[in-house]
This record gives C-alpha cells, sequence and structure tokens, in this order.
C-alpha cells in the first residue's frame, strides 16, 4: 500500500480495529476525495448503515476516505468498539466533521454552540 491510495495514517488505524475487535469482519478502503476545510489528525465517523455493515468516513486534514465494514453488529456496538479501540480519532455521532477541527451542534437550550475537538 502507498500514501497515494489511502489516507495518511488510516491504514495502521485500520489494522488496530481489526486486530482488537471480533465484532469487524472485513475492512474495505474506498474512494478519497477533497474535503473543504482541513482537520487535524485523522478522524473517524460511523456512517450509513450498507446492507454488509457501515461506512465510515475517515479524514485527515483536507481528504476524506469512504472506508465499508462487514458486520452483523449494531451502530451503537460499532460505535462503541470504535471509541473503545480508537478513542482519540472516532467523533461522536452527530458531530460534523467539515471545518478545521471546530464543530456546530445544537446546544440543549437551542440555538448554535462550537466545540473545538482538538
Amino acid at each position: 500500500m502507498n500514501h497515494s491510495t489511502h489516507v495518511e495514517t488510516l491504514i495502521p488505524c485500520l489494522e488496530t480495529l481489526c486486530k482488537q475487535t471480533t465484532l469487524i469482519k472485513s475492512v474495505v478502503p474506498g474512494r478519497i476525495s477533497k474535503a473543504s476545510g482541513s482537520v487535524a489528525g485523522l478522524r473517524l465517523k460511523l456512517g450509513v448503515q450498507t446492507l454488509a455493515g457501515f461506512k465510515l468516513s475517515a479524514r485527515k486534514g483536507s481528504s476524506v476516505q469512504e472506508v465499508f465494514i462487514t458486520t452483523t453488529a449494531t451502530a451503537d456496538e460499532v460505535q462503541r468498539e470504535l471509541e473503545r479501540i480508537l478513542p482519540a480519532n472516532v467523533l461522536p455521532v452527530g458531530v460534523s466533521m467539515e471545518g478545521s477541527g471546530k464543530v456546530k451542534r445544537p446546544p440543549p437550550t437551542g440555538g448554535e454552540e462550537e466545540y473545538d475537538l482538538r
């Protein structure tokens, strides 16, 4: 594997994930695209359910890569495993990957606040 076909540091991260859980049967990195803005470090976010499992988004800098995982686990189970194994790289459910590490999400009182994820 070379750096031009994968988001930098993604493969070691996925290898760690596969070695430390039995919930995930296989991992297939997908296409890479350019995103607006930039984020520091590698960030993973659980995405939509597919027929065989789930799609993750992996983002580092201004690159974003699809990652498909095969599993029979639920979204909650996969999210918990991601947070357990890769806590520094996984974004909580409902948090956006847009921008430079700052995200907007509604606080309990309404409106929007910015949160710095670094």
